[in-house]
């Protein structure tokens, strides 16, 4: 019976990622003040940039650690799965069996399923989070080795036709996230591709490399990079920060 659940629940999902690759658009393009944002980058002589050099460069305030006003936050389920309540709804990751080399997971809302993935579990688990976004479920999850983001149903990889979609974040209610396409990386804010573009980001899940990678904290979003071959590391903030 579990078996005949499991490739019902596949093949209803994986009709509707089919859909959904047939609906592709573009990310326009803007300038951060256009979006209302406030872009600032600090030339790094060696090194990576953290939150104490976003204090300097930037005159951000001392971190508090508390939780932002007016965001749900997931929690673990087990040892590899979240739940996340937003409103009445309820929002869980399940790791639910292996197909060939990969490990299925999908989420799902109200126990209905909305989005299916396929992932190996090597240095870490494919499935790396879910963030609550104006309202929406934001889950990052790396399929086939490719981070992408399942922004209210939608894969943002798919949709945009990028190559990766990593590390989003509730800036200012809306969201925001960093993208490759090609060998450009950039940031995506209010599904708006943001100028300038990038030659590398600092990203990874595990290992020394983690605790540079991109994030948001306190209604700014940071992140280390290359641009015309030297480092930097980058701020993304609302107008009023």
């Amino acid at each position: 019976m579990k078996k005949k659940i499991f490739f019902a629940i596949v093949g209803f999902i994986l009709l509707v990622s089919l859909k959904m690759l047939t609906n592709k658009k573009e990310l326009p393009i803007s300038t951060p003040e256009a979006a209302g944002l406030v872009w600032q980058e600090c030339l790094l002589a060696e090194g990576y940039g953290n939150w104490r050099q976003a204090q300097e460069c930037f005159g951000l305030p001392e971190p508090t650690g508390e939780r932002e006003d007016g965001i749900y936050y997931s929690k673990r389920v087990g040892m590899d799965n979240f739940q996340l309540n937003i409103g009445e709804d309820v929002y869980q990751t399940h790791r639910i069996g292996s197909l060939f080399s990969f490990e299925v997971y999908y989420l799902s809302r109200n126990q209905w399923p909305i989005s299916i993935q396929l992932g190996e579990f090597i240095a870490h688990s494919p499935n790396i989070g879910l963030d609550d976004v104006d309202g929406k479920a934001a889950w990052e999850f790396v399929s086939f080795d490719k981070p992408t983001i399942i922004y209210n149903g939608r894969n943002l990889r798919q949709r945009y036709n990028l190559d990766q979609a990593f590390s989003p974040y509730n800036l200012n209610g809306k969201l925001v996230f960093l993208a490759q396409q090609d060998d450009s990386y950039f940031v995506v804010y209010d599904g708006k591709r943001l100028t300038p573009d990038y030659e590398d980001v600092v990203h990874a899940y595990c290992c020394e490399a983690f605790m540079y990678s991109p994030g948001g904290r306190q209604g700014a979003y940071l992140f280390n990079t290359k641009r015309n071959g030297k480092n930097y590391f980058v701020m993304y903030a609302t107008s009023g920060k």
